[in-house]
């Protein structure tokens, strides 16, 4: 199992869901919920098989060795299953600050309870590692007016609101607007 050098354990636990670096064998699954759910993401269009190959050999696992990766990508596996992933991206350790991805899988999102529920554990997770192992000031989401759902959950995780880009992304043959939430470092 990959461990990120930043970071302090190679597997994270809370209430059976284990959080990991990403590996090998769960790339291809990723690629399959990317491509499924790519109206909820910044991807323009389905990834293929070989480009998500040639993005972790060659842009993820390499960063995992640094001291000062630019992104921390991490499975989240409910009972040795996988179910999702998701970490810190577009980490700017100037200014100390990370953007939090998150994806779960595409037949796990419609029960909303389960979603809440995992989508709050990862968050709580990744303001401790952000906040006490990193020294990061601020974790911040971009995310799409149309996922109320998704928005209320970041809410009650204590995110706020910091700015709207108005009709900012094309999707589903509309504009819609880009919510900025974020937490800072207390």
């Amino acid at each position: 199992m990959k461990k990120y050098r930043c970071l302090n354990k190679t597997v994270y636990f809370s209430n059976n869901i284990s959080f990991f670096a990403v590996n090998k064998m769960d790339i291809e699954i990723i690629r399959l919920w990317r491509n499924a759910q790519i109206n909820v993401l910044r991807q323009i269009k389905k990834i293929q098989k070989k480009q998500q190959q040639e993005y972790f050999q060659y842009q993820i696992w390499p960063e995992m060795l640094k001291k000062y990766p630019k992104n921390i990508l991490l499975s989240i596996k409910l009972k040795n299953q996988l179910i999702g992933y998701g970490g810190l991206t577009n980490i700017s350790w100037y200014n100390r600050r990370a953007e939090i991805s998150f994806l779960l899988n595409n037949k796990l999102i419609k029960n909303k309870q389960f979603y809440k529920m995992i989508f709050s554990e990862f968050l709580t997770l990744l303001k401790k590692i952000a906040f006490k192992e990193l020294k990061l000031n601020k974790i911040y989401t971009e995310t799409y007016s149309s996922r109320k759902f998704h928005i209320s959950i970041l809410k009650k995780n204590d995110f706020k609101l910091e700015g709207k880009l108005k009709k900012h992304v094309y999707i589903i043959n509309k504009f819609q607007d880009s919510l900025l939430h974020a937490i800072i470092k207390r």
